[in-house]
């Protein structure tokens, strides 16, 4: 049989209201926003091949892009982590390896 927790102990040691994580809502928006692993490369090659932003302007949208598409990137790998960790684990016995990769991001 294998170990199970008491609640108190999960919540004051791994996480407060960990025994309660039951249940996440986090939609896959990748549909939305196929392009999303490529917006940098697509802004490279437009800037490549048409117009592109002078001087600062430019260091500014290439900062935005690269950090939309780190967030969107963290934000599927968050859902991926988070749906494992409630596949792996129960309640009493969370899976503590995929709870700390999902907090991750």
């Amino acid at each position: 049989m294998a170990q199970s927790y008491s609640t108190a102990i999960l919540n004051k040691h791994l996480a407060p209201e960990i025994s309660s994580f039951t249940v996440f809502e986090a939609p896959d928006i990748s549909e939305q926003h196929k392009e999303a692993p490529y917006w940098i490369a697509n802004h490279f090659l437009n800037s490549v091949f048409r117009s592109t932003y002078k001087n600062k302007f430019r260091q500014y949208a290439v900062n935005q892009l690269y950090r939309a598409q780190v967030a969107f990137t963290d934000y599927h790998e968050a859902r991926i982590y988070t749906g494992n960790y409630l596949k792996s684990g129960r309640p009493d016995m969370p899976a503590i390896q995929a709870y700390f990769r999902a907090i991750i991001h």
